[in-house]
């Protein structure tokens, strides 16, 4: 019963953690003109049930000695200077990026860009570029893009290639998708000669702190945006996904509940029949003096070691056979959504609280079973030994 338990709720548990995998809440916060100040940032981070922020910076530049990809359908342009911009976002985490996180872009090759990740891992100096736009100019990963915006000019590093495209309002070749760079942030912020942030998304830790967070963001936003501060969310676009989450939830609690009780029923009558075949042994340890009480503990601390045995087994067999089961449930899930998942193991919250309504079961179910027991005389045990 408890390895039963402990396989359906992985396996539910894993659909939980999908729908939410594509369902991040977050607020983003812009300001127009001159952007968010670091020291604004700072004051978004502070604010309750953020998980993770990601900074981006918006900016146009001059590709050096590539060409961008001319569109199909737009006007023509005679600015030579304007046709051949690119746009550059620059991000702390472009995973969080909207194409991404919106789904209508898909890594191809080569990995985000993670500022917070360890080592080499933070890709700076690092650029992800469109497949058209690599395949244009023969590009690669590993391959040097130049980048110039006046003056100034940088050298990234190509570490990924996505596809997709995203629907835009302007008609001009930076806006469309194909000549969209994302580089990593500082590099955006070198380019454009400011320090100050375009934008900047609060991933939050779930939606129930949605709402308080909405209402900091937007304090934050009135004293000291001068106006010029946007706070958005994006809970609505996930509505139905939020509700699959939470109707899952109430299923795990639902079947979890109702494998409890029928356990305590079977495990209550399987111990009662335990119990009564050992009836000659509690009757000898009560003939001799011991009192009904050590005599119950001493059948409560069998019952524990067993129960730690079978948890034990059932943690370990339960894990090989969630992951057969995430395997079947990932095997049509997009890759980028699978590089997203890093689930090896159950947490340890959950498999916590699985053994311990596993020894809850076991205590319960011995209880009922020494009842009878317990509450009779010694003289009426040891007559019921004949």
């Amino acid at each position: 019963m408890q390895k039963r338990r402990e396989r359906l709720y992985q396996s539910l548990i894993l659909l939980v953690i999908l729908l939410i995998n594509r369902s991040k809440i977050f607020l983003k916060i812009c300001k127009k003109n001159e952007g968010i100040p670091e020291n604004l940032i700072a004051k978004f981070k502070k604010i309750s049930g953020i998980k993770t922020i990601a900074e981006e910076k918006d900016v146009l530049a001059n590709p050096v000695n590539v060409k961008i990809v001319a569109p199909i359908h737009g006007p023509r342009l005679d600015n030579d200077e304007m046709f051949s911009l690119v746009s550059i976002t620059g991000t702390t985490r472009s995973q969080l990026s909207q194409g991404f996180q919106e789904g209508l872009y898909k890594l191809e090759e080569g990995n985000h860009i993670d500022s917070s990740a360890p080592g080499d891992f933070k890709r700076a100096k690092s650029a992800i570029i469109h497949k058209s736009f690599a395949k244009q100019n023969n590009l690669k990963l590993g391959s040097v893009l130049k980048l110039k915006q006046g003056s100034k000019s940088i050298n990234l590093k190509v570490v990924g290639i996505f596809s997709g495209k995203m629907q835009t309002k302007g008609a001009l070749p930076s806006d469309s998708s194909e000549n969209r760079v994302i580089t990593d942030l500082e590099s955006a912020l070198y380019l454009s000669g400011s320090k100050n942030r375009s934008s900047i998304k609060c991933v939050m830790q779930n939606s129930n702190n949605l709402t308080k967070a909405l209402e900091e963001a937007n304090k934050i936003a009135k004293n000291d945006g001068d106006g010029m501060l946007s706070v958005e969310n994006n809970a609505q676009r996930f509505a139905s996904v939020l509700q699959s989450v939470k109707t899952v939830k109430q299923l795990v609690t639902m079947i979890l509940m109702c494998l409890a009780l029928v356990g305590i029923i079977v495990l209550g009558l399987v111990l009662v029949f335990w119990v009564r075949g050992r009836i000659h042994e509690v009757g000898v340890l009560m003939a001799i003096g011991m009192n009904k009480s050590v005599i119950a503990l001493q059948m409560i601390i069998e019952v524990f070691i067993i129960t730690a045995f079978c948890s034990v087994a059932s943690i370990l067999i339960g894990s090989a056979i969630s992951s057969s089961v995430g395997s079947m449930l990932l095997a049509n899930v997009s890759n980028s959504t699978i590089s997203d998942l890093s689930i090896s193991w159950i947490p340890n919250k959950q498999t916590f609280f699985a053994i311990l309504i596993g020894f809850a079961i076991a205590f319960v179910s011995l209880c009922i079973a020494l009842a009878p027991i317990m509450f009779k005389k010694p003289r009426f045990v040891l007559n019921s030994m004949s």
